[in-house]
């Protein structure tokens, strides 16, 4: 079955869903979205809801749905500049955690005080976060942090631990002093949605239902840029199957 290709191809969930022992991440980003699991700045339904109605004057841009190729070329020099350093956490108890806000977790307090110490990084509301194992004892995972711009835009500025039999030895981490203009992005965000909408319909035919939906918005500090990433799930009725192989990717100009 086809994948989507999003942006931050290289290092897909950071890591998560592996469970092949893991390789140094390159290019810390933020979870995609999934037809299970909903978050801030996206949709995630089983009942896609419908196109709004417009008034007259106000018609929008239509956002086409299509089928995404398998190009990973096209995402060369997209991928996160990172940086590592040695640390040192031991006994390390951390829940595997689907992402959420950062809202000063007690099991993440010796991580926070370490990210302060060693790069003068202050956690708070503006960071997500998941931790996942890729193994059933859960001796091998990740903890991958993300900053989010008011909750609706995800960056690329982050931090990815490696954790090892509750130790975790190095932190990866990206754009954390980069500059950032919040309030032109939000601005953007918000003219874009004014200004447009997304086709939402079964391009497959018979045998197939949408099944969910999601809609992600990224900002890449290499390149600068705001990048929407809508995607539909059709779900084949006979077998089950979903085909997450469709939907809209574009720049926010």
């Amino acid at each position: 079955m086809k994948k989507v290709i999003i942006l931050f191809i290289l290092l897909i969930l950071i890591l998560c869903g592996c469970n092949s022992e893991p390789k140094d991440p390159v290019q810390p980003t933020a979870q995609p979205t999934s037809p299970t699991t909903a978050q801030s700045g996206s949709v995630s339904t089983t009942n896609p809801t419908t196109a709004p109605t417009e008034t007259p004057g106000q018609q929008k841009v239509l956002l086409e749905l299509r089928e995404f190729k398998l190009d990973e070329s096209s995402y060369e020099g997209m991928e996160a500049e990172t940086e590592k350093i040695s640390i040192l956490l031991e006994d390390l108890v951390l829940p595997e955690t689907a992402l959420k806000t950062y809202e000063n977790d007690p099991f993440l307090s010796s991580v926070a005080a370490t990210l302060e110490k060693e790069v003068g990084l202050t956690l708070d509301e503006h960071w997500k976060f998941y931790i996942h194992y890729y193994t059933p004892e859960q001796d091998q995972g990740t903890l991958a942090m993300t900053y989010w711009v008011d909750g609706i835009i995800a960056t690329n500025r982050a931090v990815t631990i490696h954790i090892e039999n509750g130790t975790a030895h190095t932190a990866v981490y990206s754009y954390l002093d980069s500059p950032l203009d919040e309030e032109a992005l939000l601005e953007k965000y918000e003219h874009f949605i004014n200004t447009h909408e997304q086709q939402r319909e079964n391009l497959l035919g018979e045998g197939v239902e949408i099944n969910a939906e999601s809609t992600l918005y990224t900002y890449n500090f290499r390149t600068d840029q705001l990048r929407y990433t809508y995607n539909i799930f059709y779900r084949h009725i006979e077998t089950g199957i979903i085909d997450n192989s469709y939907g809209t990717e574009l720049v926010i100009e």
